[in-house]
């Protein structure tokens, strides 16, 4: 949007009225009592805003890799709405009546960065953390990694926009506050404000425990979120969940975990597992069994989705067994 307004300073107003309808959630902003529309004042109306198919996008992707101003024949994609956020180009299609999120690859990626959130978000589904469904395409011979919108669901015509927040609304809390939050907080908010507290807090300990087995040290707290069902927020389908290989001897997770932090233990998630609901001897039976399955299947998973065997070298710290004594590895 900046490069769009070349030296034209942009206000929180034009910011909010250029999201469009992609934006998370179920708010969207106009100009006027009309309704929402995405409103570039500064942006030629040239071309058709949303006939636009993966292959253009990728090729327009790899171009503005490489420049420093946006050519005007990329400003039609301003037209759909901002970006959807993170650090990797993103847009939003349609393929078989739904709405997907779709991921690209950069140029500079050293790894298939859409391949190992695929694979990574497969595992934790077949671990029993609940995710959308996702898929991997092959366009223009690069990867495109695609995600379900679980906050848009088909109402002919159109699309239901269902209510969405994050981790940090939930928390009343500021962005640089995140690394200071912590699990047990979220915890905390889905007794508070929750529908469906028992099912939502086992199936947060779940995904902690997987963060921590697979190494996800992104899970900030943008990448938490929560949906309203009417009568309260329940925790959101897991999403943006990656491996990582480790660095150092230690790993911690972006929140904390525990009472030792932010380090990424099963002993350290342990500390907390009452504020989950659940017993010692329960928390440690499920983060057992997330593990067991972690260790017996990630490598094969990365097999048959195309990881070459120095790929696959690359990334067996991401699966380091940590607290073997405990979890019996």
């Amino acid at each position: 949007m900046d490069r769009a307004a070349d030296a034209q300073a942009l206000s929180e107003f034009d910011y909010l009225v250029a999201t469009g309808e992609s934006r998370v959630g179920s708010l969207a902003f106009g100009t006027d009592l009309s309704g929402p529309r995405c409103v570039f004042p500064w942006v030629g109306e040239e071309g058709d805003a949303e006939a636009l198919d993966l292959a253009r996008m990728i090729e327009s992707v790899r171009e503005l890799d490489t420049v420093e101003e946006l050519p005007q024949k990329h400003r039609r994609f301003l037209l759909r709405g901002s970006s959807l956020g993170g650090s990797r180009p993103k847009a939003t299609t349609v393929c078989d009546g739904q709405q997907w999120i779709a991921e690209f690859g950069r140029a500079d990626d050293r790894s298939p960065m859409c391949r190992i959130e695929y694979v990574t978000m497969k595992l934790g589904e077949q671990a029993g953390i609940h995710v959308p469904s996702v898929r991997l395409e092959k366009v223009l011979d690069q990867d495109v990694y695609l995600i379900d919108r679980f906050d848009r669901v088909p109402n002919d015509p159109g699309y239901r926009r269902l209510p969405f927040i994050s981790g940090l609304t939930i928390l009343g809390a500021h962005e640089s506050e995140s690394s200071r939050q912590s699990y047990r907080g979220l915890a905390d908010q889905l007794r508070r404000f929750g529908s469906e507290p028992t099912q939502d807090l086992q199936q947060l300990w779940r995904g902690m425990v997987f963060n921590i087995l697979c190494n996800n040290n992104d899970d900030h707290l943008r990448n938490h979120g929560f949906l309203w069902d009417g009568r309260g927020w329940r925790l959101s389908p897991g999403y943006d969940i990656v491996s990582f290989p480790q660095v150092g001897t230690e790993r911690d997770l972006a929140i904390v975990v525990g009472r030792n932090g932010r380090r990424a233990t099963v002993e350290n998630a342990l500390s907390n597992v009452a504020s989950f609901g659940l017993s010692r001897s329960e928390g440690l039976s499920i983060a057992r069994t997330i593990q067991k399955f972690v260790q017996t299947n990630w490598e094969k998973l990365c097999m048959s989705n195309g990881f070459t065997a120095l790929e696959i070298d690359r990334r067996r710290t991401c699966f380091i067994a940590c607290d073997e004594e405990l979890l019996g590895t």
